[in-house]
């Protein structure tokens, strides 16, 4: 599994990646980006994270109270996919 999470993403397109012919199965490659902080905060939260398949652009977004729990927040997304 390749993880690409990317901090301060801007709206510059020439950094994405090319992916070719390459067709990752579900999962296999997940691109995520931590975002923040949100001003005004909504109540604890002052960042947010969206996460993207690759081969399915299934995404998922949720919010953070610190950009530690970016990392929990995405095996814990992972293993609810995987059962």
């Amino acid at each position: 599994m390749l993880l690409v999470l990317k901090a301060n993403w801007s709206l510059d397109h020439h950094h994405l990646a090319k992916v070719g012919t390459e067709f990752p199965r579900f999962l296999e490659r997940i691109q995520g980006d931590i975002c923040g902080l949100i001003h005004p905060p909504c109540g604890p939260f002052r960042y947010f994270i969206v996460l993207v398949d690759a081969s399915t652009r299934w995404s998922h977004t949720c919010l953070l109270s610190t950009c530690n729990l970016a990392f929990a927040r995405l095996l814990a997304q992972i293993i609810r996919l995987r059962v």
